[in-house]
């Protein structure tokens, strides 16, 4: 399995805020977190992985919610794009995902859900996969999908509301086979 990203979009409250389920793998490791953003902050990825890099040893880094018990946050979500310095053309690709459960029926009660990982990318790549977020953000479609191989946006998942399907299973139906 290569790399990719898949984010769903499924009905909520928009145009406001936007219910999402990300699907991200290495490779190797793989993650899936259903979390709440606005169309901006889409745009915000999008335009900062667009402009990517701006210096020798450039960084961007989203948050949203907290892993901090005392904020109350029902998620983590973290993405982070950074330069190893120099004039290499790779850069590093990380995500950090909690959904702030707990493993008590595994008997881990302490132990959060949560998957932390990265992969390399070229600067084209994370500019293709900034564009899609840019264009994503304008809610015409209903997945994002990118890979090093391949990327676009489409309906698959056209007009499933959140209310009463099981948005993460559907977004794993919606996986390219």
């Amino acid at each position: 399995m290569k790399p990719f990203v898949q984010i769903t979009r499924h009905l909520y409250e928009e145009p406001d805020t936007l219910n999402l389920v990300i699907i991200a793998c290495n490779g190797r490791t793989m993650g899936c977190l259903e979390f709440y953003l606005r169309p901006a902050d889409l745009e915000e990825i999008g335009n900062a992985f667009l402009q990517f890099p701006v210096h020798e040893k450039a960084n961007y880094l989203f948050e949203r919610g907290s892993e901090r018990k005392e904020d109350n946050f029902g998620y983590f979500l973290k993405l982070q794009v950074t330069s190893p310095g120099g004039l290499q053309n790779r850069f590093t690709l990380q995500f950090h995902f909690n959904n702030n459960k707990h493993l008590r029926e595994y008997h881990f009660p302490d132990e959060p859900q949560l998957t932390q990982f990265g992969f390399v990318a070229t600067s084209e790549e994370i500019r293709q996969l900034g564009s899609l977020f840019s264009k994503f953000s304008k809610l015409k479609e209903h997945r994002l999908f990118w890979s090093q191989k391949y990327s676009y946006l489409d309906n698959e998942l056209s007009n499933l509301s959140s209310w009463n399907t099981d948005t993460v299973a559907n977004a794993f139906s919606a996986l390219p086979k």
